[in-house]
């Protein structure tokens, strides 16, 4: 039988970049690692269950050590046989070089380089394909959860914005990148010429 193609939201996408700064590459590593057992992204807690699909490490004396690691971490609330929340996380790292550290006096070992940490966030709606295999609910699905459950989707979709957001937060936190703020409104009223299309 055919694979079901995954039917969803995109609820929020973006990516953490560090260029400047020096990190430990390890650790962020198990602290991300962690924090997906944490919140219930894997299927167990077991190891070779955790949802890394890929993960690449080539290594140059020209340009360092290149990374790349593909996550693909879902959660299913409640057991719920209708919703899924989907993390996919990309990991890449360029020109990675072993460096020291000096603080208070002690020498730390850490990596320089560039590293982009990436998420998509997807609420995943009839998971299991049930209704799309069934002869009579097929035709009722876009209707089901685009108007009948729509409350209880935008409940789940918030809960999914919060958590990629929750993930975010940590990795620049992490990284010591500024995060932005609301920009205030401008005590100025617009000037120009408007303009109808």
């Amino acid at each position: 039988m055919a694979k079901v193609r995954p039917l969803g939201l995109l609820v929020n996408q973006w990516e953490v970049k560090n260029q400047t700064k020096p990190f430990s590459l390890k650790s962020l590593y198990v602290m991300m690692h962690e924090w997906v057992l944490e919140k219930e992204y894997s299927p167990s807690v077991e190891d070779p269950d955790f949802p890394e699909i890929s993960y690449y490490e080539s290594d140059s004396q020209k340009n360092g050590r290149e990374i790349w690691a593909k996550w693909r971490c879902f959660h299913i609330p409640q057991e719920n046989p209708f919703y899924k929340f989907v993390m996919n996380v990309d990991i890449h790292g360029l020109f990675i070089r072993p460096v020291d550290v000096m603080h208070n006096g002690k020498k730390f070992k850490m990596d320089s380089g560039e590293l982009y940490v990436s998420c998509e966030a997807i609420l995943e709606v009839d998971w299991e394909g049930k209704w799309r295999k069934n002869w009579l609910l097929k035709h009722f699905l876009e209707v089901f959860w685009k108007r009948v459950f729509w409350k209880n989707m935008e409940k789940h979709r918030k809960e999914v914005y919060e958590i990629s957001m929750e993930l975010q937060t940590l990795i620049k936190e992490y990284l010591e990148i500024r995060r932005a703020i609301k920009a205030p409104k401008t005590y100025w009223p617009a000037t120009g010429i408007k303009t109808e299309k």
